[in-house]
């Protein structure tokens, strides 16, 4: 009896060593869906067109949230584009046939998953290989001529969502060959956003360009 405890602990122990060492190896990504350098620099009903990874936001209810995935707002029919290798395993309706949440398994960190939420006219079906830049969907319709997408990695893939899991800020998992210059842009995009519109950004508060924070919980985003 003690010896078959025994072997439950220790494959117990060799299971919480597995996936806290996938934890330790997220995916690397080698864009962000869209070409920061095509956001606009003004918007007559939007504060921003790009919104940071922990932005606090208000919820419908009132109170208010953090948003667990950076926001991009574009023209209707801009493509998305894929930031990273792996195989489509979810697309889903958010709020509607026009609004998906397309989901895919990374090559290089299986246990995490890479999704691109809200877009519409997808590309690609469950299944399907992606690869990187591969045009893989259209920004989700939002408001008269404006959509908007966002990136969302999360770490704990069971149900293929981020209930329940973490998600973390995508500017930090980039590439090092591409990592200095995307980020650079969304620096610029930043500087010349705040120029026309005033100071919008909670920049001091970053702990990379356009992340709040490292990573947020299930019941961080849920709001209060």
């Amino acid at each position: 009896m003690r010896r078959a405890i025994s072997v439950i602990l220790i494959l117990f122990l060799i299971s919480c060593k597995e996936d806290d060492s996938a934890l330790l190896f997220p995916p690397t990504i080698f864009g962000f869906g869209i070409d920061v350098n095509d956001l606009a620099l003004s918007d007559m009903y939007e504060d921003k067109v790009f919104r940071e990874f922990g932005e606090e936001i208000e919820t419908a209810g009132g109170g208010t949230k953090l948003l667990f995935h950076p926001e991009f707002y574009l023209p209707v029919g801009y493509v998305v584009r894929g930031v990273s290798e792996g195989t489509v395993v979810g697309l889903d309706e958010l709020e509607g046939p026009h609004d998906l949440n397309l989901i895919v398994q990374p090559d290089d960190a299986p246990k995490w998953r890479v999704a691109y939420e809200h877009v519409s006219n997808a590309r690609v079906a469950v299944g399907d290989r992606i690869t990187i830049g591969q045009p893989i969907a259209e920004v989700s319709p939002y408001r008269e001529n404006l959509g908007k997408t966002s990136l969302l990695i999360f770490y704990g893939a069971e149900s293929n969502r981020a209930g329940g899991n973490t998600a973390y800020c995508p500017f930090m998992l980039l590439d090092g060959t591409v990592a200095n210059q995307l980020l650079s842009d969304l620096q610029t995009h930043i500087n010349r956003w705040e120029e026309q519109n005033g100071d919008v950004f909670n920049e001091d508060e970053w702990v990379e360009i356009g992340c709040a924070f490292e990573k947020i919980t299930e019941a961080e985003s849920q709001g209060h």
